[in-house]
């Protein structure tokens, strides 16, 4: 029995000798049971009254603390976008063409639709605040400018109405 005590690394010898024979003894049984696996599990101390028997593993080492994880960066806020308006159109002629000028919407791109009574109206996309009229046959032409922003909104002028003689 004494050579399974020395067997046993993880029995503090030191402890072990201070107790009487008759409690190793005792003990027997108990340490075959847990170095066999039997699934009893071991006790960290056993308190006699002649002495006290450390049976376990050896002290484990202190894990070391948790690094705590990099804080993550909040998302950029995107700026606020500047709101839609919609545009002013002004009229002007140069001989027989007719200009059309409008105030910056804040817009990106701005389409001009024009027609005469029930036509189909003709358009015509630009980046500018300003457009020339194609030469127009004498009538009354209606027109619209319509301001999109880069989300794709968009809205239309107050229709202005041309008189071409």
């Amino acid at each position: 029995m004494e050579q399974l005590f020395n067997k046993l690394s993880w029995i503090k010898r030191d402890k072990l000798m201070r107790v009487p024979w008759r409690f190793k003894s005792c003990l027997f049984p108990f340490i075959l049971l847990a170095v066999s696996g039997c699934g009893v599990a071991e006790p960290d101390e056993i308190s006699l009254s002649e002495g006290t028997v450390l049976i376990g593993p050896e002290e484990a080492p202190v894990p070391p603390e948790p690094v705590p994880p990099e804080p993550v960066p909040p998302e950029p806020v995107p700026p606020e976008p500047v709101p839609l308006a919609a545009p002013v159109v002004n009229l002007g002629a140069n001989g027989d063409s007719t200009i059309l000028d409008w105030n910056n919407s804040n817009a990106n791109q701005y389409r001009v639709l024009y027609w005469q009574g029930n036509e189909n109206p003709q358009e015509h996309m630009t980046n500018s605040t300003t457009y020339t009229l194609p030469p127009l046959s004498s009538g009354v032409y209606t027109v619209i400018v319509e301001a999109y922003d880069a989300l794709g909104n968009s809205l239309f002028s107050t229709p202005v109405t041309v008189r071409v003689i």
